[in-house]
């Protein structure tokens, strides 16, 4: 539910952060690694950003505020996706990328399965954490 803190995400599917997954970025390979051993097809695509479909039901506005000025520093950096292009993980990257050039080509890593599976398999990959509204790290098993 969206705070004074937060803003709601424009087609949103109503996940709170706190139940989405989140990767590392410099874990991202081995998660990608793992999926592919267990014969899971992936593919690096280039698509427009507004063709991706968030998850999260809202984002933190001062982590917007933030990160607005490194938007060069992770423009490069790809998403994952699933089929449908619905995002794992990366919203407030996303919303910045997507706010400045909304037709802009975003590197994706495309895992070419519906995106509850992918859900599973990243809540399952060791490395993958959860994280609050407030950025806070969340414990605990999902309900």
């Amino acid at each position: 539910m969206p705070t004074d803190k937060t803003q709601p995400v424009e087609g949103g599917q109503g996940f709170p952060r706190k139940y989405l997954p989140q990767i590392p970025k410099r874990d991202i390979p081995k998660f990608i690694r793992t999926l592919t051993k267990h014969g899971v097809r992936v593919t690096l695509e280039h698509i427009p950003a507004c063709m991706i479909k968030p998850l999260q039901q809202s984002v933190n506005k001062d982590k917007l505020k933030k990160m607005q000025p490194d938007i060069y520093k992770f423009a490069d950096d790809p998403f994952i996706v699933s089929d449908g292009l619905y995002l794992l993980d990366g919203h407030h990257r996303w919303l910045i990328l997507k706010g400045s050039n909304n037709e802009a080509p975003i590197r994706v890593i495309h895992v070419h399965l519906p995106i509850d599976k992918l859900l599973k398999l990243a809540h399952k990959y060791s490395k993958s954490h959860r994280r609050g509204e407030e950025d806070d790290t969340v414990e605990g098993p999902l309900n």
